[in-house]
């Protein structure tokens, strides 16, 4: 009787260690990703992850395609921005306007049957040009304001950013 409560404390143990341990670096529950575009690091690389729904639509890498300069979420506008090269790309990744020259970089992202969403840096795949995307005429007109200088990046165009 000792023997079976010693193996079952046993097992609890290493039950409540695998329950209790994080997963590794790459992998999240999809339950935690918010709905809409959230940033997140993997493997030292910013991703933003796209989420509608019950789905994971899509991973881009947080960096200008070109530039490799920090982008940013502008969920008002529903718009990535790239301030340093004046850019501008839709939820989807396509380009929309400015200086880059190609679609945002995507980054491998799968879930597996108990919805742990793996995300790998290491597997991206880069536009070879830009893809067509069509924004809201306010949208462009907004950015372009912003690009002559005379809009700042708080207002309605890209107020409460995600970095």
């Amino acid at each position: 009787m000792r023997r079976a409560a010693a193996i079952f404390a046993a097992l609890g143990v290493i039950v409540g260690f695998r329950v209790a341990s994080p997963p590794p670096a790459d992998e999240v529950p999809l339950i935690v990703v918010p709905q809409g575009v959230s940033a997140w690091t993997f493997d030292g690389e910013r991703v933003f992850l796209v989420r509608d729904g019950a789905v994971l639509l899509s991973g881009f890498l947080a960096s200008g395609p070109d530039s490799g300069t920090p982008l940013r979420w502008c969920p008002l506008s529903e718009v990535f921005l790239d301030v340093e090269r004046p850019s501008m790309w839709d939820a989807e990744g396509r380009f929309v306007t400015g200086e880059a020259e190609r679609d945002l970089t995507t980054v491998a992202v799968s879930f597996d049957d108990r919805l742990i969403l793996r995300v790998d840096v290491a597997a991206t795949e880069s536009a070879e040009g830009r893809t067509p995307a069509t924004v809201e005429g306010i949208i462009k007109a907004r950015f372009d304001a912003w690009r002559a200088g005379q809009l700042a990046l708080g207002t309605d165009f890209c107020r409460d950013a995600v970095e």
